[in-house]
């Protein structure tokens, strides 16, 4: 536990603010899964931070924003965009409205149809991966491919480095 939290801490004080978890990421202990959703919400709750982390819904509606992992989200950007205030949703509502569990949702291929805002900033990327419906699964994709494939719509959802104390 005390080396999953210096790992936590080291992601958000290099300005991350999403995280990615579902039972299959431990499946190999053979303890029956949850492993690292229990260290993560131990660590939110010793660090008091919850509400620093992961966006996903407005007004109560289900809505994707995809950006890249070394980029923090800016909710008013983001709530903005969506006409609402925006929440983070529970697994429950994520595998309700996209068909995938949390840390394999990708960004196509949902149960029902979303909003979708794809960070400007990928673009800096030829190529860059996505999950594939699996934890373990990723696919390598460019913007214009994911903006095709998903329908979404690419805006600035980035937080600035002056927002995040700093941090890239």
């Amino acid at each position: 536990e005390e080396s999953s939290f210096a790992v936590l801490d080291a992601y958000v004080e290099a300005g991350g603010n999403v995280i990615d978890t579902a039972d299959a990421y431990a499946a190999w202990l053979g303890n029956g899964g949850g492993e690292s959703e229990t260290v993560i919400g131990a660590w939110m709750h010793a660090r008091g931070n919850r509400d620093d982390l992961v966006i996903a819904t407005v007004n109560g509606a289900p809505i994707m924003v995809v950006a890249a992992g070394d980029n923090r989200v800016d909710e008013g950007k983001v709530s903005a965009l969506a006409g609402g205030k925006i929440r983070r949703a529970d697994p429950d509502q994520v595998k309700q409205a996209t068909g995938y569990s949390i840390g394999g949702v990708p960004p196509v291929a949902h149960a029902s149809p979303l909003p979708i805002w794809i960070d400007r900033d990928l673009g800096r990327h030829a190529v860059f991966y996505a999950a594939a419906g699996l934890p373990e699964c990723v696919f390598p994709l460019t913007l214009d491919e994911l903006v095709r494939a998903s329908g979404g719509t690419v805006a600035d959802v980035k937080q600035e480095a002056a927002q995040q104390g700093g941090q890239p």
